[in-house]
């Protein structure tokens, strides 16, 4: 077997290394996407939440349901509408 053949059936690829990233958390606020509400935590008493809503889609009922997640203790309530 030549050299030639050889090379032609040993093919391998070396695959890059995945990235890690690590957040620093004093920096964190600053990837936030979701918008910002002043309402006071039940308990912490933080009032700044984070909030987003769902569209609940029932059979026979379709609902709304916010979401509030407290910035400082992370605790998430729901409130249906």
């Amino acid at each position: 077997m030549e050299d030639k053949e050889l090379n032609k059936k040993i093919n391998i690829q070396l695959a890059k290394a995945a990235e890690i990233v690590v957040i620093d958390q004093s920096k964190e606020a600053l990837l936030r996407q979701l918008p910002t509400i002043h309402i006071v935590c039940e308990i912490c008493g933080n009032t700044q939440s984070e909030t987003w809503t769902v569209e609940a889609a029932d059979e026979t009922i379709h609902s709304t349901i916010t979401f509030f997640r407290c910035t400082k203790c992370k605790t998430t309530r729901r409130e249906s509408g």
